[in-house]
């Protein structure tokens, strides 16, 4: 089976934080804090079938909830980060991120 692996980069502040993969929580935190010294908050790797995966993260105390969808084939990276102003952006690569 194909890998996806989630990175939850920059943005993070330490609140709560919950990453949800097809549904199932792959991560939930109550203090997830971006190291600013690399530009990662922390990583998901996960054995998922080939085909569209649906990924949300919710961040329950600023009350952000961002879903995608990313169509897992080999290895599949996704980057999540969060804007100074609240707004989530992400990042689909076949590629790993790479980091200081």
């Amino acid at each position: 089976m194909p890998t996806l692996r989630v990175d939850l980069q920059a943005g993070f502040d330490g609140g709560p934080a919950i990453l949800r993969v097809n549904g199932e929580e792959r991560l939930h935190t109550e203090a997830l804090r971006t190291d600013y010294s690399v530009g990662l908050a922390d990583t998901a790797e996960l054995t998922v079938p080939s085909g569209p995966a649906r990924i949300e993260l919710e961040l329950p105390r600023r009350g952000i909830a961002h879903a995608l969808t990313a169509t897992v084939t080999g290895a599949t990276h996704v980057g999540i980060w969060v804007e100074p102003n609240g707004e989530v952006k992400h990042q689909v690569v076949a590629e790993p991120f790479r980091y200081f």
